[in-house]
């Protein structure tokens, strides 16, 4: 069984909307310490930053979310 965040990417790029828009958070399964905006909070927001490691999860996982865009008919390469 996928992970809750993959298989809420699943169903936001299967839905028939033209744009899905899913957060590299989100992608690398982050939790609230990678949130960078509290809605009604002025303070602390847009601190959250990518790290080396982070990214090199990323690179490592695109294979698999490349697969995911093709299979909902979002990738025409």
């Amino acid at each position: 069984m996928a992970e809750p965040h993959v298989t809420l990417a699943e169903a936001a790029l299967a839905s028939p909307a033209v744009g899905a828009f899913i957060t590299v958070q989100d992608l690398l399964g982050l939790g609230t310490e990678a949130r960078f905006n509290t809605p009604g909070n002025p303070q602390g927001n847009w601190t959250w930053r990518m790290t080396e490691s982070q990214m090199q999860k990323l690179i490592a996982q695109m294979p698999a979310w490349r697969k995911r865009l093709k299979a909902a008919g979002r990738l025409n390469a």
